[in-house]
């Protein structure tokens, strides 16, 4: 059996489409024995009457702390199937590629796969801005990689042995549990075809902000010994590091001179920024945040160790 579980909040006419396009597709696929479970992260629109409306199999709405690891854990906690399909509430499924993921026994080939995603990018007003297909270096073969994302499917017992995702992570928590899945053997295995649809807000804004400093530092702290994880993160992070580098050396030599030295990497973040996208940084401020964002990763790598929430929710 496959469980599709579908997370959201306040998606509206995207979740329509998510989950329309869910019915489309087992029709397409001749998939007979499938159930759908919509978890609900204390929505404000209409979102539960719609997924009423598309006679989801189960509607579980989040009461207690909501982030979208909490809203997968509950999903799979619900969930009937053998194969978790996650999807997020943004995305339309597109039909073609079951039949390159399962057996003839209906089993997945390969315990943990995704595919493709077309972004279709819109402004805030939801205005179209333009298309674009991530991670077009798989080309035409298959990929085995940490990085997950939130569309994947998995067999539900390595799902149930890795342990699930980390309630603590409101961001990274696909690469959380991507690292932790290679550890057990098993690496995501990318497929080159476009799975889904995914209608999302293009701010020209790193997702990155601030605000999620202290979840990027708890991942690398959780992570710290796992030489492959810090090869994925440090390129995202090098600027960060570079400051835990300098200010140990600062402290041996008790000199200021390697901080003065750190100065270079948000620096050489801020220019590539202002390349990426000439029109709207301002580089006094994206300097300043480079280096506020360095400092606050430094002190919530000593200081951040936040309980696991737990999972609280009721069906509806």
């Amino acid at each position: 059996m496959v469980s599709f579980i579908v997370i959201g909040k306040n998606e509206g006419w995207r979740l329509e489409k998510c989950l329309s396009s869910i019915k489309y597709f087992v029709n397409q696929e001749n998939i007979s024995n499938y159930e759908v479970v919509y978890v609900d992260s204390k929505s404000t629109d209409n979102s539960i009457d719609i997924a009423r409306k598309y006679d989801v199999n189960t509607i579980l709405l989040v009461t207690g702390e909501c982030n979208a690891a909490i809203g997968r854990n509950i999903g799979a906690r619900n969930a009937k199937g053998n194969i978790l399909f996650f999807i997020d509430g943004d995305m339309e499924l597109l039909p073609g590629f079951w039949s390159s993921i399962v057996n003839d026994d209906k089993q997945l080939i390969y315990p943990f796969i995704s595919g493709i995603e077309r972004d279709i990018r819109h402004n805030n007003s939801w205005e179209y801005i333009d298309t674009k297909i991530r991670r077009k270096h798989t080309k035409d073969k298959d990929s085995f990689e940490m990085a997950v994302g939130g569309l994947f499917a998995i067999q539900k017992k390595l799902w149930e042995a890795v342990g699930e995702m980390d309630n603590r992570l409101k961001v990274n928590e696909d690469i959380d549990l991507g690292i932790r899945l290679s550890k057990l053997g098993y690496r995501l295995c990318r497929k080159p075809q476009i799975w889904v649809n995914h209608y999302t807000v293009e701010t020209g804004l790193r997702t990155n902000t601030l605000q999620a400093v202290k979840y990027t530092a708890l991942l690398s702290r959780k992570h710290f010994f796992n030489i492959q994880a810090q090869l994925i993160q440090f390129p995202k992070h090098y600027s960060s590091w570079m400051l835990c580098l300098c200010g140990i050396i600062s402290i041996v030599l008790w000199s200021f001179i390697p901080l003065v030295l750190y100065l270079f990497f948000p620096v050489y973040r801020t220019i590539r920024i202002k390349m990426r996208t000439p029109c709207a940084v301002n580089v006094l401020k994206t300097f300043y945040k480079a280096i506020l964002r360095d400092f606050l990763f430094l002190y919530h790598l000593i200081t951040y160790f936040p309980i696991t929430p737990s999972l609280e929710y009721k069906k509806v």
